[in-house]
């Protein structure tokens, strides 16, 4: 009994010990209430943290300090005398206090009817503000919890990439799904059942930020065109102006392979066949398209994983809108018409290359469904199509 009770306590120890780990490597982030400023806002700003808050937290990549964390730092150290630690001097004394990295802060105005949510990362070791982003909003004030989604999204995507692993990938499990659809064109059809083996895809397309790695080893090429590659504000969207050979390229070089046509759709429409990534129902908030393209200030492509709600059944985003994406088939119109059951790797041999997914520029809803099929020349490249890898599963 004594032996048995040693071991269950070495077991927690070490379990506790994991854990510690785990939230050592992970970025301290310290949030601090919205502030309201001007007419017309009232305490808006406060009761819009909580939402805040609660996007940034969904990351297993970030350490959030809670509020009432942050209260207990500002009596015990007396650093604030109204509770409110709304300057910047008072944030990082804060935010040292709690181990934390980066300093969430930022405001909301109203200028006519307009809202306007101001949100802005602080580093704590140097106190000057590294990025700031700007949501605004024309509606009630009932419906704000819609812009402060969207731009904790992003923060919350900016922050991701200084810590989480490039590339990282969501396992597939083995078993069969339903592919095609009778909604479509003809390549869709019919509607068939097909099994895969367990897989890995990237949870996010390939990123301006990743791919440069790959040209850095000398194995890829820099993107045809490279005003958005050179641009630092673009590091964490979609690499662009690359052809199917690139693509392919970097997926070797990164230990992976382009994902076939039947995985990408897998990973998009799960195992109860639904039309889009999210459900059946079309959405316009849940991906980068042409329309909301034009709300959401992104007129061309968006930070990856910017869309919350468009993620697939498994956890994988950007499935719908952003940019197209590669795959390792060949193209042919009747393929599904003699297609083998388990694990389809496309025709043997045809002249062009298949593309899934939607992008931004497109406005009709029907090209976002999972199971459109679009084809190119495999030495194509514009600034709609890029990638994501895959690699087979355990």
């Amino acid at each position: 009994m004594i032996v048995f009770t040693i071991f269950t306590i070495i077991l927690i120890f070490l379990a506790l010990l994991s854990y510690s780990e785990q939230e050592k490597k992970k970025l301290g982030v310290a949030i601090f209430p919205i502030s309201s400023v001007g007419a017309g806002v009232g305490t808006l700003g406060e009761s819009l943290t909580p939402t805040l808050i609660n996007e940034l937290a969904k990351s297993p990549y970030l350490r959030i300090s809670q509020k009432a964390d942050m209260e207990k730092v500002l009596e015990s150290q007396a650093l604030s005398k109204s509770g409110f630690c709304d300057e910047t001097e008072c944030q990082i004394a804060v935010g040292k206090i709690l181990n934390a990295e980066k300093i969430v802060a930022g405001e909301i105005t109203k200028i006519g009817n307009k809202f306007i949510i101001t949100l802005r990362i602080i580093p704590v070791e140097t106190g000057v503000a590294e990025f700031s982003d700007e949501e605004q909003y024309t509606g009630s004030a009932d419906d704000l919890d819609i812009p402060i989604k969207k731009i904790a999204n992003r923060i919350r995507a900016r922050l991701e990439k200084e810590v989480a692993p490039p590339g990282e990938m969501v396992l597939i499990p083995a078993g069969e799904f339903t592919m095609g659809s009778d909604e479509g064109e003809n390549d869709e059809k019919p509607i068939h059942k097909v099994y895969l083996d367990a897989y890995y895809i990237d949870k996010y397309e390939v990123t301006n930020a990743q791919y440069k790695e790959c040209v850095k080893a000398g194995k890829c090429k820099k993107p045809y065109d490279t005003a958005w590659y050179d641009n630092q504000n673009y590091s964490n969207h979609p690499v662009v102006y690359v052809d199917w050979y690139m693509a392919d390229t970097y997926c070797e070089w990164a230990g992976k392979r382009l994902p076939t046509e039947a995985e990408w759709e897998k990973a998009a429409r799960g195992t109860d066949g639904r039309k889009y990534p999210w459900g059946n129902n079309w959405c316009e908030t849940c991906c980068n398209w042409e329309e909301e393209g034009k709300k959401d200030g992104y007129r061309g492509t968006a930070p990856v994983g910017s869309y919350e709600s468009g993620k697939s059944p498994y956890g994988v985003y950007d499935l719908s809108g952003n940019v197209w994406e590669w795959v390792a088939d060949w193209y042919s119109g009747n393929y599904y018409q003699n297609s083998p059951y388990k694990n389809p790797t496309g025709p043997s041999s045809e002249a062009i290359r298949v593309m899934r997914g939607g992008s931004w520029n497109f406005s009709y809803p029907d090209y976002f469904r999972g199971a459109v099929r679009i084809w190119l020349d495999p030495d194509s490249w514009v600034n709609l199509i890029g990638f994501r890898c895959a690699v087979a599963g355990d």
